[in-house]
């Protein structure tokens, strides 16, 4: 089975969803021990923003689609145990 990404702005309690739940080779699923570990990365690449998982590009948006300056963050599941590294603006 495949995992799924999701791509969405929000501002405020408003969220706009960018690109649907949608399922790739790249992310691996969860586990039969319930566990599953994913490398994600977001950059700026001039006037794309490149969404890649585990060294794979899994979409490309124009910057023009998505919030590239001012604040970011991370939205995060109930019960989960996640790392967050090398976070650069």
């Amino acid at each position: 089975d495949l995992g799924e990404f999701y791509i969405a702005t929000r501002k405020g309690a408003m969220v706009t969803p960018v690109v649907p739940w949608t399922k790739n080779a790249a992310i691996k699923p969860e586990g039969a021990d319930g566990k599953q570990s994913n490398t994600l990365s977001v950059q700026v690449n001039g006037a794309n923003v490149i969404f890649s998982v585990n060294g794979t590009e899994v979409n490309r948006q124009p910057a023009t689609a998505v919030q590239v300056n001012g604040l970011f963050g991370f939205r995060v599941s109930h019960r989960l145990d996640i790392t967050v590294t090398d976070v650069k603006k």
